[in-house]
């Protein structure tokens, strides 16, 4: 089976805990799609508590709440963090 695609990821500022979202980070990636093992350059955000919304093709969604991002630091995301997803 192949693994899932993500096809978009956003960040919005935690402590908003809005509907607005940053822009589309995996428009970053080369083929603007990012594998589940993949790195994806972060830019245009500065260090703080974030929410992340990462976005597949087949139109699910799933939220990673109260991410840390450090200047220069590397993060990562699991599958076991994605919460709240819908299809």
């Amino acid at each position: 089976m192949e693994p899932d695609h993500r096809d978009h990821f956003q960040l919005s500022t935690f402590s908003c805990r809005q509907d607005t979202w940053g822009a589309n980070q995996t428009l970053n990636d080369k083929d603007k799609e990012v594998d589940h093992d993949e790195r994806l350059r972060i830019t245009g955000v500065e260090p703080g508590r974030y929410d992340a919304k990462v976005g597949y093709r087949d139109s699910k969604q799933c939220f990673v709440r109260n991410i840390e991002i450090k200047a220069d630091a590397v993060f990562s995301i699991a599958d076991k963090d994605l919460k709240d997803c819908n299809k």
